[in-house]
């Protein structure tokens, strides 16, 4: 009712300049390792008092800058927890305190396997929910056109980038279920003729002459790999402060499970910033699909 408009491409740009010195704000009072902002979304990571005081900011300045923080769907996460943060009176009644984990633009903030594999499961199936209503368009190229570009693994691609592939493969079965069922309606109308032969012809990119609709559990051996082989300098810049350094146990078993699939390609340089290629998911594709 009041503010910029989704769909308006000024709006991001206005958002933001009024959110800018509320970061300010926020980054001059407390002392904050990290705090980063994606529009509305903003993520404050520091010491339990210093991020109360961050949000004591944002609740009582924000208001003249006509931002209203809404409380309840705010949340409040630490792996561990020594006391400090359960002080009553710290944190504002009615904010979030999950357990297990957060989702940050789509993603899981989370060490626990349950929590990770259960929000891509959820993904997952919404996507399928998506593709079933493909049929009532009754036009085989605009269905098409909607799977390849956008209902796709493009619903699941965020979440392969950033959750371990160990922990999405009940989603990545799921979702590539859903892609079959698709697809071979598309082709053949749920008639004859459509075999494990041609839904990976399917799978396959378009310049080998084939539909291009990727296969999630295809995509996942290389997505979280490529990501962090592709963001290096970007997260050292991010996390600069904050005293991480190295590669995580995470990233390891992500690409042992990588080489499993890819024996042949040298993936030594993925695993160092100074030799990981720039294109690092064009190149694991080359070598998957090659």
């Amino acid at each position: 009712m009041t503010g910029v408009q989704q769909g308006d491409p000024l709006g991001p740009l206005l958002f933001a300049l009024a959110l800018h010195p509320l970061i300010h704000q926020v980054r001059d009072g407390c002392k904050l390792p990290f705090h980063a902002w994606y529009l509305d979304d903003g993520t404050i990571i520091g010491d339990a008092i210093e991020v109360a005081k961050a949000l004591d900011i944002i609740r009582s300045k924000g208001p003249s800058l006509g931002l209203e923080l809404n409380i309840k769907k705010t949340e409040v996460y630490w792996p561990s927890c020594n006391g400090i943060k359960e002080k009553v009176g710290l944190f504002p009644i009615g904010i979030g305190r999950p357990e297990l984990g957060v989702k940050l633009l789509g993603g899981a903030v989370s060490r626990d396997a349950g929590f990770i594999s259960s929000l891509a499961s959820t993904r997952a199936s919404r996507a399928m929910e998506l593709m079933r209503c493909l049929i009532r368009l009754r036009d085989p190229q605009c269905e098409l056109l909607l799977l390849r570009s956008c209902m796709g693994v493009a619903k699941l691609l965020f979440g392969l980038r950033t959750c371990q592939p160990m922990f999405v493969k009940e989603a990545v079965s799921v979702f590539d279920k859903g892609l079959r069922a698709a697809i071979e309606d598309i082709v053949v109308c749920v008639g004859p003729f459509f075999g494990d032969f041609q839904w990976r012809r399917a799978s396959l990119p378009i310049h080998f002459g084939d539909l291009g609709l990727y296969s999630a559990e295809d995509v996942s051996t290389y997505a979280f790999v490529a990501s962090r082989a592709q963001s290096w300098k970007l997260q050292d810049h991010i996390l600069r402060d904050c005293g991480v350094d190295g590669v995580d146990s995470d990233f390891g078993c992500a690409m042992d499970y990588l080489h499993n699939s890819i024996p042949d390609l040298d993936l030594g340089g993925f695993a160092n910033k100074d030799t990981a290629p720039l294109k690092a998911q064009n190149v694991l594709a080359s070598a998957l699909y090659n």
